[in-house]
């Protein structure tokens, strides 16, 4: 098996989350602009940058970037409504508006 490496960009996205989540904002917000930032040169998933944004308090950047990979067509937005990097956002109503956009209320 391969080992990830500091470009591979799902690493540094739960990278970023997870120190969100450890009370150290400071360190994911650095991650997720360098997700950013490497979007402009590189395929990063939007899912990614969503993930981040939502973990970083960053809401409307996170709707913006979920209807972005869904656009895009992301194949991992079908676990949008178990990805715990979600949980900080669920309760607000354009989370279930987005579940209900792309079909998956009825899973």
């Amino acid at each position: 098996m391969a080992a990830a490496t500091d470009d591979d960009a799902t690493v540094l996205a739960e990278l970023a989350c997870a120190y969100c989540q450890a009370g150290r904002p400071a360190v994911g917000q650095r991650l997720y602009g360098k997700l950013r930032r490497s979007r402009e040169t590189r395929a990063i998933p939007a899912l990614n940058l969503a993930k981040c944004a939502a973990n970083l308090g960053h809401t409307d950047d996170a709707f913006r970037w979920l209807r972005v990979a869904i656009d895009e067509r992301c194949v991992e937005v079908v676990g949008l409504k178990s990805e715990r990097n979600f949980d900080c956002i669920r309760k607000d109503p354009r989370f279930e508006q987005l579940v209900t956009s792309v079909g998956l209320n009825s899973i």
